[in-house]
């Protein structure tokens, strides 16, 4: 052995091979590496041969008694079992919190499954294969939740959920009043726009600019507020470059492949918009191609199409006829002019719009000015005319929207 770790006069030989040939060098040298790796593998193996425990090396401390090594045991049984189960068991959720106990850092974990594919008889057995496979763990059963606890401390919170999925068809407002939807674009870059515009006494429908910087926080405010919302879609104008419609934006002369991937892009940004309307788009919605290509794009994703109908020669209309997708257009602006009083009083034209047709449609902006009108308002307005989401407004033609809904089931 101290012949192979006496490497000295052949390190000196390595060096005056080296001068001549670098590439011999290098193999010498490798090969110096591996017997003396060799043999240090054979000095360690005859020394744990011969009893003599302290030359070889312990890399981790093995303490059963510490919780935290109870807890990898019941990490290995869980993920062993959920992989028997992995065709009937879809894991939603998994949360992780600290903990301490006894000077020890432990994390408690919070596992949320889907369990709708277990019948009764499997969810026993379950059950009952926790509490076998890792028998130091006890296991509580509280309805849907399962508590697995070591020595009085918990260590699993497992939330057993079952959910139903359906079609359910659209829920239209059936008073007789006149009925009234007000819109309000460009939202995505304000907060606070959006929170207050969330607390009018009647629903607003949101419509988000999908490339804003609180995009999916807007979304889910507007979720929570069981509010609707659309992706405002930007597209071109009449006098692009002058007026620029932002990032991500339809033209005219793109071809077919790449609007859809854009809409594409815009849809997944927002999955959960009832549809979209146009952000600008004076010029892009009289293309009939371009145009053909988003609303069969929508119809597939099971959308609807707000017509904002910034120029009077748009397409949308005859497309949608054609491929019988829902359908909406709007009737006025409330805030062209941002002045409060001159708000006010293109809202009340809305109401006499609604009165006349049945329904109106009316899309403003959330600057300081309409929020205030808006608040103004609330205390103005006709109360026989009724303010409801987009989504409890019939389509003016196209075949209703149903959408997926699942639902989770309460033990």
């Amino acid at each position: 052995m101290k012949n192979l770790l006496n490497t000295g006069s052949f390190l000196s030989k390595l060096e005056n091979i080296g001068k001549n040939n670098f590439s011999l060098a290098i193999t010498v040298f490798c090969t110096i590496f591996i017997i003396i790796f060799l043999g240090g593998c054979i000095y360690y193996d005859e020394m744990a041969s011969s009893g003599d425990k302290k030359k070889v090396l312990v890399y981790e401390e093995d303490q059963p008694e510490r919780l935290e090594h109870k807890i990898k045991q019941v990490d290995i049984a869980l993920l062993a079992l959920l992989e028997q189960y992995r065709d009937s068991i879809k894991l939603l959720d998994l949360k992780v919190k600290n903990k301490s106990f006894s000077g020890d850092i432990y994390q408690l974990q919070q596992l949320v499954l889907d369990t709708s594919a277990l019948n009764k008889s499997a969810e026993d057995d379950f059950y009952t294969k926790i509490q076998t496979t890792v028998p130091f763990v006890e296991v509580l059963k509280e309805k849907n939740l399962l508590l697995l606890t070591i020595d009085g401390m918990l260590v699993y919170s497992i939330d057993f959920q079952k959910t139903e999925t359906f079609i359910q068809e659209p829920q239209f407002a059936d008073s007789k009043k006149p009925k009234l939807i007000i819109v309000i674009d460009d939202l995505g870059e304000d907060l606070n726009s959006a929170k207050l515009l969330s607390k009018l006494p009647f629903p607003i429908t949101f419509s988000i600019w999908p490339e804003s910087t609180f995009a999916v926080q807007v979304a889910n405010m507007a979720e929570k507020n069981n509010l609707d919302f659309l992706i405002h879609m930007p597209m071109e104008p009449q006098k692009y470059p002058s007026f620029n419609p932002g990032k991500n934006a339809l033209f005219s002369n793109m071809d077919k492949a790449t609007i859809i991937a854009k809409v594409h892009g815009h849809l997944d940004k927002l999955p959960n918009a009832y549809g979209i309307n146009n952000h600008m788009g004076s010029k892009f919605t009289e293309s009939y191609p371009g145009m053909r290509a988003v609303l069969t794009t929508l119809k597939s994703e099971n959308k609807v199409y707000l017509d904002s109908f910034t120029t009077s020669k748009s397409v949308a209309p005859t497309i949608a006829r054609e491929i019988n997708i829902p359908f909406y257009q709007r009737h006025i602006f409330i805030d062209n002019e941002k002045n409060v009083d001159a708000i006010v009083h293109q809202l009340r034209k809305a109401e006499a719009i609604a009165m006349a047709q049945g329904s109106a449609i009316a899309i403003g902006h959330p600057n300081s000015q309409t929020i205030e009108a808006l608040y103004k308002w609330r205390n103005l307005r006709k109360k026989d005319v009724e303010i409801i989401s987009l989504s409890k407004l019939k389509p003016r033609f196209g075949t209703p929207r149903a959408t997926i809904v699942t639902k989770k089931i309460v033990y």
